[in-house]
């Protein structure tokens, strides 16, 4: 198993319209017939800089008027940022050619090496490789010779394009939001990927989430979330709250469609059917118990002389112009006559949107602000936020663009509730790099807008799946915090974890939360039963921790998947911290943690880890060093029938201060005869002096039988009370 943090990764900060991906076959390459545009660049001047980098100048070889003139002269920018990783960056430049050349030595071929990534280049026309030392792989490759069917860097305003050579047996994966029929593993010629050659994997990265990292998410967003079009009126809001209670379903936030609105204008209330006394009312109930309501807002202004925000609009200039300086109120493109296919229904590219010669408040054309209205709207919507109640925002877009991670979480878009649909999801998720939104038992929002309470045959299937959810909450509150400064996303294909193991490279029916949790829906229709892959390890059942999987050469195992069942399962080598739920997250948050330790079946010696942050999770940022948050790396070994597991905090108080204990742990995996020695609590014995009561139970297995030879247990501790703001040490012998 291999951490995110050694994965080698290269990112290329190019910003393309266009990436050409062409598999290398016996010298051939497989791509459909293409226009070559322009001859590309030749480099004209290179130097090192004080920081270490390399920076060069490049000069267009031939202009061309091929979709738009191009970009004179660029600067070419290339570093080693660490070990693994090489950043390069090419952007417009205004030198002065000729002192350019007088002040730099240009060598037709030279190399860059870091410890471990090679970066290449050639003169003219330009082009560049990066190769691995360790191994000799090349992971990118922009030369092209005359038989190519692409040619070299093209770079203008409006169109860019630069290509590279792929071993044939490459995986490549799509940036960005794909439905793709075939699950998360494209194919070459796809536009916009990524790509994995061997146990590194390369990332090249439009910067799709800007130089930022993912906005922090306020600690209920992971609750569960109610949402549907068709409440027309408030008691029918009030009335699915009050089932949700009654059916004992935790539920943290109810959201309303533009029902709320009056006549569907944006930031009003209907005066009928959501009168504003009767809603604050609502309001006040709910948030009495840590409930929140959400409201959507549609990004067009209804065209209405007695609306407010139009009349400020209207006054201010705002809207946008077409023909004569004429406000738009409808929308249309400029009607080229070929169509498009990105709803999956041909239709001509002007359908349904707005004119690209269309000019913005502030002079931009549409043509090249058509892409961030969401994106401006949702930096609007997080900076008002911000202004009005100084929390920490929760903003979801269906529309974003680079850098919106900064400002808001992604939706998805409507489906239809179907099998199909619910496999997109994976797909979707995995490739887009949600962080807040996945599958199963960590889907924040009914499917397809969906009331869980309709139908008595869910409900016991929707408390116990939404009932493991809360008991979660913690950790993935921690793989948020993870998110916010690494960037890794909290729902991840298997690969992330296993980049060994190519038979993780194109699954799209499984998928894990951070590391080392496993999650094998059932998606189709009617199937009781899973065929889920099982990484080399031994596996725990989440819902029955007795229950393990010993997989010794990537074994696919057939689970039982009835309607109650969630096959989720927890990889060796982890700590795993739960709480123990509740009806809304504030509640939850509150109750004793559980730490759940598992280590490889009957193993002699191993070792697991985990950790856990905690907040103030309505401070806007999310930090250590604030006063008002608490970091634990948490750590356990065995050796020859000894046990150890203990803490190392960073800034306590936080957790002190809010009474948080540790009141269960929990060890898999371990050999013995099930008797226990005297336990140690930070040197203090535990057992006849205090109230803890340990339980043993000897694990089942579902496939294979670890050592086949010993008896493999789970050792229970509870009743510890130990404070979750303290380091402690814990320490027990296993009998034989």
């Amino acid at each position: 198993m291999v951490s995110l943090n050694s994965l080698a990764a290269l990112s290329l900060s190019f910003l393309l319209l266009t990436l050409l991906l062409c598999v290398a076959e016996g010298g051939s390459f497989s791509s459909p017939k293409a226009t070559k545009i322009g001859q590309g660049y030749r480099l004209i001047s290179i130097e090192d800089t004080p920081d270490g980098a390399l920076v060069g100048l490049l000069q267009v070889k031939q202009r061309n008027n091929i979709y738009g003139p191009d970009i004179p002269l660029l600067r070419f920018y290339v570093k080693h940022e660490t070990e693994n990783r090489l950043r390069g960056t090419t952007t417009p430049s205004e030198a002065d050619i000729k002192r350019s050349r007088k002040n730099s030595i240009l060598v037709l071929e030279s190399e860059y090496s870091g410890s471990e990534l090679v970066f290449s280049y050639t003169s003219d026309p330009f082009s560049f490789a990066v190769k691995r030392k360790s191994n000799g792989d090349t992971l990118f490759d922009s030369s092209s010779n005359e038989s190519d069917p692409f040619g070299p860097l093209v770079f203008k305003d409006q169109y860019l394009e630069i290509s590279t050579k792929l071993p044939k047996d490459a995986s490549l994966y799509g940036l960005g939001e794909n439905t793709q029929p075939n699950g998360i593993k494209l194919y070459p010629n796809d536009p916009y990927t990524l790509y994995t050659t061997d146990i590194s994997a390369i990332n090249l990265n439009a910067d799709f989430m800007g130089h930022t990292l993912p906005a922090p998410m306020p600690y209920w967003a992971f609750g569960f979330h109610q949402c549907r079009w068709g409440y027309h009126n408030l008691s029918v809001v009030e009335d699915v709250v009050e089932n949700y209670n009654k059916a004992k379903i935790p539920l943290d936030v109810i959201w309303n469609d533009d029902d709320h609105m009056d006549g569907h204008k944006d930031f009003t209330l209907n005066p009928i059917n959501y009168p504003r006394p009767k809603l604050l009312n609502f309001l006040d109930k709910i948030h009495n118990i840590g409930m929140k309501y959400i409201v959507i807002i549609d990004p067009g202004i209804a065209v209405n002389s007695s609306y407010g925000v139009y009349q400020r609009g209207m006054a201010n200039d705002f809207f946008i112009k077409y023909e004569d300086c004429k406000n738009i109120t409808g929308t249309r493109w400029d009607d080229p006559p070929y169509k498009i296919n990105a709803s999956g229904v041909q239709a001509p590219i002007g359908f349904k949107t707005i004119a690209t010669s269309a000019v913005h408040y502030n002079g931009v054309l549409e043509y090249d602000a058509h892409s961030i209205f969401g994106f401006s709207q949702a930096i609007a919507t997080h900076k008002a936020l911000l202004g009005l109640q100084g929390k920490r925002p929760f903003v979801l877009s269906r529309s974003t663009y680079v850098g919106s991670g900064k400002y808001a979480a992604h939706w998805t878009g409507d489906n239809k509730g179907t099998w199909e649909d619910l496999r997109y999801s994976i797909t979707t998720v995995l490739n887009f790099g949600i962080f807040w939104h996945a599958n199963g038992i960590i889907q924040a929002m009914a499917p397809q807008d969906r009331n869980v309470t309709n139908g008595s045959q869910w409900l016991s299937p929707a408390r116990n799946a939404l009932g493991m959810r809360y008991k979660l909450l913690p950790y993935l509150y921690t793989l948020n915090y993870e998110a916010h400064i690494s960037g890794a996303p909290i729902a991840r294909p298997l690969f992330f974890s296993f980049p060994t193991y190519t038979e993780c490279y194109g699954l799209s029916t499984q998928f894990l939360l951070g590391s080392s949790l496993m999650i094998s829906p059932v998606l189709e229709k009617g199937k009781t039963q899973v065929k889920a892959l099982f990484p080399p390890g031994t596996w725990y059942s989440l819902f029955d921790l007795t229950q393990a999987i010993v997989s010794k050469d990537r074994t696919y195992v057939t689970l039982d998947a009835p309607l109650h069942v969630i096959n989720v399962h927890l990889y060796q080598n982890t700590i795993l911290p739960m709480q123990q739920g509740g009806m809304v997250s504030k509640d939850a948050r509150m109750t004793p943690f559980t730490l759940i330790v598992t280590f490889p079946a009957g193993a002699n010696e191993g070792e697991a880890k985990g950790n856990l942050f905690l907040d103030d999770d309505e401070l806007p940022e999310m930090k250590l060093g604030n006063g008002y948050s608490t970091f634990i790396d948490f750590y356990a070994t065995v050796k020859e029938g000894s046990v150890k597991v203990w803490s190392e905090v960073q800034e306590g108080k936080f957790a002190l201060d809010k009474g948080l204990v540790i009141d269960t742990i929990n060890v898999l995996g371990l050999s013995g005869s099930g008797a226990v020695a005297t336990i140690e609590i930070d040197g203090k014995p535990a057992m006849g002096v205090s109230n803890v009561e340990v339980s043993v139970s000897e694990h089942k297995y579902l496939y294979e039988q670890g050592d086949g030879e010993n008896t493999i247990v789970i050792v229970g501790l509870e009743g510890l009370n130990i404070p979750v703001g303290k380091n402690f040490a814990m320490s027990w012998k296993m009998g034989s």
